[in-house]
């Protein structure tokens, strides 16, 4: 039985230049992420650090009985939200309440067919009134695929996403709006079996990508070719004995390396232990160089 992880630490490891004129590379070196879990293997805690003591994200979780209460912090100290959701004997989550940091807060409450959500109705509140802000709905076709996504925010459409999908209820393509674009995006999809093989994406402003993908026998990509208008490419994914990405890397069609990853796991965990990464800037920046090192600790 595998044991169950009652924390992670992460430790960035990076190289840079203190000077645009320094020929000798610097070594920084932090703790970049750090996680607890409970014996239920419920997420208790997760912090991100983007520099040195410079908080990025934290969050803190608490369970008791149907009640699940998340707080989310701006730095160590300073509570910026906190959400309690009512979660109901199917584990189905059907009220959702945010207290924000202006004393305002908001209740969501959800509608289900079975495990499926239908809806999500969003009440603003304050001291004076209560107002409907949002509303999230999701639609599905008989064979129980979803056909659309679509949230609203004071009754205008914020975001949508609309799916198709084939005679072996295989998704064909994607449509997807955020009101911040104005228009939405674009993806189609082809098959051989079960796997993808071609993606073609169409992005805000009409351009298109391709992404033509092989796999090994146990599923997973191990050749990606990219088309753009900016550049082509080829990813080469390599595996362990376990089928562990253990090293990737992604060439231009000249034979430059744009990024290379190596991966470690630990033989007897089988947890992900170091990461090593390189980006090629090609003269638009620094290239890049880290290391991430995880430590896990178990009941």
């Amino acid at each position: 039985m595998d044991k169950k992880i009652k924390s992670v630490q992460v430790t960035r490891r990076q190289q840079y230049l203190d000077r645009f004129d320094s020929t000798e590379l610097k070594e920084l070196v932090f703790v970049t992420e750090e996680q607890q879990f409970d014996e239920q293997g419920r997420m208790l805690s997760i912090s991100k650090y983007a520099q040195p003591n410079e908080l990025e994200e934290k969050i803190v979780k608490a369970y008791s009985g149907n009640t699940v209460t998340t707080e989310y912090y701006i730095d160590e100290n300073e509570l910026s939200e906190k959400s309690v959701a009512e979660i109901d004997e199917k584990g189905r989550t059907i009220k959702e309440t945010m207290y924000y940091a202006d004393g305002t807060e908001s209740v969501s409450e959800f509608e289900f067919d079975g495990d499926r959500p239908l809806k999500k109705l969003t009440m603003d509140i304050d001291e004076y009134e209560r107002e409907l802000s949002g509303e999230h709905t999701w639609t599905y076709d008989a064979s129980g695929n979803l056909l659309r996504e679509e949230e609203s925010e004071y009754g205008e459409i914020s975001f949508y996403r609309e799916m198709k999908y084939d005679d072996k209820n295989r998704i064909v393509a994607l449509t997807t709006f955020h009101a911040a674009d104005g228009r939405p995006s674009h993806e189609e999809m082809e098959w051989e079996g079960d796997e993808v093989s071609h993606v073609i994406k169409t992005d805000i402003y009409g351009n298109k990508t391709e992404s033509f993908y092989k796999y090994n026998a146990q599923g997973d990509a191990e050749n990606i070719r990219f088309s753009s208008q900016e550049y082509n490419s080829e990813t080469v994914v390599e595996y362990d004995a376990g089928n562990n990405p253990v090293h990737e890397k992604e060439t231009d069609d000249k034979g430059e390396v744009l990024y290379e990853v190596f991966r470690e796991y630990n033989p007897e965990t089988k947890k992900l232990m170091r990461v090593e990464t390189y980006i090629n800037r090609q003269g638009h920046g620094t290239d890049v160089h880290y290391v991430l090192e995880y430590e896990y600790t178990f009941f």
